[in-house]
């Protein structure tokens, strides 16, 4: 066509813009995604991957990411149109629901030609009271293999996949990780890093070219996201799901707790005291095939020996361990075998404990003392040779029970948690 004059010019430029709208909708084929918000902190966020990068649209996969700080978030994606993308954010704003924004884009699709048929949405937001709500569509038309997954806060979706189980692994690693909505998101991507998880990535071995995470806290704007880890393209055969990983454990680096521990030992009764920094939550090997997750816990080994214990610390989804090798010696044993006539249980407890004696103590004295060694408790002219102790109304740790007869002092530590 000749573009000579006026009349022909304006239909070259109609054919041209014709043809780059076509071509953005065949090159955002934008595969799998999720969005999710987390109403115990307001964050909202997403991630995705797909088989584009920077050199097919500019930005790659993150075309499809629509945060709204403290609202919701919004992925259009398969036969991508930037209008239906404004539209859903419009939409959003004027205070839709994920589902109304759903069928509104349905019915008001912004395509050329219109077709809402093959395009893909996945929405999640809070609504005025802050609860989480989510909703999808998956156009009959997009190609397969499309399908969604929609749960209480977030929403999967993903076309031209490998096969369903993209999205099922997807879902697991977000439910089950540990931590944070970061922490969830960059498991969700995680669970798609399969070769050939977009199938147009298959010969290349990876699961796509362009991947991001990305966590908006209320407060944020576009421009300053918490966190915002976006990898536009990578070279062949780098996988880019590993390449936002590498991004996301240098951006949590500074959030890894220190694990530390110190203990208190008599004979092989050992206290065990956490002197971790910026530690939430704590895992102990105490090195003789047992374990817990008591913050301070109380531990008798059954011999002597040196025991490799090690504490593990854990923050979000962040772990660091320390170990330290604990040498018991059997020098004054036979006193430790005199002192376990005395049992205590449940021990660690929550507070109800039973005493029990082996030999008699009726009409002994029974006395708790803290570990400060104050006493807080005394019962006198014991009736039998089962206690029950009620330490409830007491602050919880760490206990010494003392029953005293006319020939015998017998003593046992009580770990109240």
């Amino acid at each position: 066509m000749s573009c000579s004059n006026s009349y022909q010019m304006k239909a070259c430029l109609f054919s041209l813009y014709f043809l780059l709208v076509s071509l953005v909708q065949l090159f955002a084929q934008d595969t799998f995604s999720i969005v999710a918000v987390d109403a115990a902190t307001g964050e909202v966020g997403s991630a995705g991957a797909s088989c584009l990068d920077n050199s097919d649209i500019t930005g790659g996969v993150l075309i499809i990411s629509d945060p709204h700080p403290g609202r919701g978030v919004i992925h259009t994606q398969a036969a991508w149109v930037p209008a239906n993308q404004n539209n859903a954010s419009n939409q959003m704003d004027l205070g839709d629901s994920p589902q109304e924004i759903v069928d509104w884009l349905q019915s008001n699709d912004a395509g050329t030609p219109v077709n809402s048929t093959i395009r893909q949405y996945g929405i999640a937001d809070f609504d005025s009271l802050g609860n989480p709500r989510a909703a999808a569509y998956t156009g009959v038309n997009c190609m397969s293999y499309k399908n969604h997954i929609v749960g209480p806060n977030y929403s999967i979706q993903g076309n031209i996949l490998l096969g369903q189980q993209i999205l099922d692994s997807m879902e697991a690693r977000f439910l089950n990780a540990e931590g944070d909505l970061g922490c969830k998101l960059m498991a969700a991507l995680q669970g798609a890093n399969v070769a050939g998880a977009d199938t147009r990535c298959l010969a290349e071995g990876v699961s796509s070219q362009s991947a991001f995470v990305r966590v908006a806290r209320p407060g944020d704007t576009l421009g300053t996201l918490y966190m915002d880890l976006i990898v536009t393209e990578t070279p062949f055969g780098m996988e880019p799901i590993d390449s936002v990983q590498e991004l996301f454990d240098i951006f949590m680096a500074p959030q890894i707790p220190v694990p530390n521990f110190t203990y208190v030992d008599s004979l092989l009764e050992v206290n065990f005291t956490d002197a971790s920094l910026g530690a939430s939550a704590v895992a102990w090997d105490f090195g003789d095939g047992s374990a817990g997750t008591t913050q301070n816990p109380f531990h008798i080994y059954n011999s002597a020996g040196t025991y490799n214990v090690c504490l593990t610390a854990k923050y979000k989804c962040l772990s660091a361990t320390y170990c330290d090798s604990i040498t018991f010696s059997a020098t004054g044993i036979d006193g430790y075998t005199e002192s376990r006539r005395l049992l205590v249980y449940p021990n660690p407890g929550n507070g109800a404990f039973t005493i029990e004696s082996r030999t008699s103590i009726l009409g002994a004295e029974l006395a708790v003392v803290n570990a400060e060694g104050q006493e807080v408790m005394r019962i006198q002219n014991l009736k039998g040779n089962l206690v029950s102790l009620d330490l409830t109304n007491l602050p919880k740790g760490v206990y010494i029970v003392r029953i005293t007869t006319e020939e015998d002092l017998y003593t046992a530590p009580l770990v109240f948690e």
